[in-house]
């Protein structure tokens, strides 16, 4: 398992993924828990919240969905740097042109 990076907005090492709740819908045949990804400094989150499922198959719960490793994916997703546009030719003039132009 992938370990957590530092929190993209404070920098600190308190990233935590935290158990939400646990939960058996009615007809019982999944298990389920959720899982949110939080900054245990600043409160900094993914906004979303991940969840596990366990089916019953021949009366076991058999381990379908990681929630859990989903939710450190998601805290450790970062946006990739935009990379600069290309620049138009003729869009930078060195200031001694800028300023003989002006004469």
């Amino acid at each position: 398992m992938d370990a957590l990076k530092p929190c993209p907005f404070c920098g600190k090492n308190t990233g935590s993924i935290r158990l939400r709740n646990m939960y058996v819908p009615s007809d019982k045949a999944v298990f389920k828990d959720d899982y949110e990804a939080v900054c245990l400094n600043c409160g900094a989150n993914t906004g979303r919240i991940y969840s596990s499922a366990f089916v019953r198959r021949n009366g076991k719960f058999v381990f379908h969905k990681d929630g859990y490793a989903e939710a450190v994916a998601g805290w450790n997703r970062r946006a990739e740097p935009e990379a600069p546009s290309p620049e138009e030719p003729g869009d930078h003039k060195n200031s001694d042109e800028r300023r003989e132009g002006n004469d």
